[in-house]
């Protein structure tokens, strides 16, 4: 299976899901995390991610790797949609997913592009970190209890997570509707994931100053009073555009700004 096959199948998959989730979101009961199916999203994520980190390895020693990931999605999904289908039930857009992907086949080759290869690859960082280090926090329990579990038994943002599920349903938008907005769709897949590098960031900072276990300098404070100042300063402007200048007077994007606040109060 070539990587733009597996791309294919992988929305093929997505479509299928969104189908169901739409609805069973809306009336889930259990609404402790925004009704949102997060186990499933999380399997997308990881399944997509794996896919873009080997866009670029040798085609016969990665081939089968590629059917395996997109069988076990599959299968996975299915477990998840069972329970929910019907002989009445009707998927919108799965009947003719198959023949958008193939005409839009300019969706799946902006996909491949570096930028969006890249703030992918940022987010899992961002999204390791989190589980990582979010062990090494004093928490208490009630606010460990907010965090929802993967299937390792980490802790996971749910905020970011729907970030994520965000980003896939502007791609899916894009692939679907065949029109000049479909590429800015795109762009605004990759806002979202980059809102949930953020996110990740902003949890572990916030969560550091709440343990009693830490002290934290002050001009570390000093800096992240700056920091949340010149955000401030930079609303409305794209997020993935917000730039200041760091004590070096050199320009630092707002995440790598977060990100080196949390190495500092780590280290602290």
């Amino acid at each position: 299976m070539s990587f733009d096959e597996a791309l294919q199948f992988f929305f093929f998959n997505y479509c299928k899901f969104i189908n169901i989730d739409l609805t069973v979101s809306l009336l889930n009961k259990n609404d402790r995390y925004h009704g949102r199916n997060i186990d499933i999203v999380i399997i997308f994520q990881d399944t997509l991610i794996w896919l873009l980190q080997t866009k670029d390895a040798d085609e016969s020693s990665i081939e089968k790797d590629r059917q395996d990931a997109i069988k076990k999605l599959a299968t996975t999904l299915k477990s998840f949609l069972d329970p929910h289908m019907t002989e009445n039930t009707h998927l919108s857009c799965h009947e003719d997913i198959m023949l958008k992907l193939e005409a839009n086949k300019y969706c799946i080759q902006r996909l491949c592009q570096k930028d969006f290869v890249n703030i992918f690859k940022i987010y899992y960082t961002s999204y390791r970190d989190f589980v990582q280090f979010i062990k090494h926090i004093n928490i208490d329990d009630e606010t460990r209890d907010k965090f929802q579990l993967n299937n390792q038994k980490e802790s996971i943002l749910v905020q970011a997570m729907l970030e994520i599920n965000n980003a896939f349903a502007h791609i899916m938008v894009a692939i679907l509707n065949d029109d000049n907005d479909a590429l800015n769709n795109i762009d605004k897949a990759i806002n979202h994931v980059y809102r949930a590098s953020l996110d990740h960031y902003k949890m572990l900072i916030r969560l550091i100053y709440t343990d009693s276990s830490k002290t934290i300098k002050t001009n570390i404070t000093d800096a992240f009073k700056q920091l949340r100042f010149e955000e401030f300063r930079l609303l409305g402007t794209n997020i993935d555009k917000k730039h200041f200048l760091n004590s070096d007077k050199e320009s630092n994007s707002i995440l790598n700004s977060y990100k080196e606040m949390f190495n500092m109060m780590m280290q602290n």
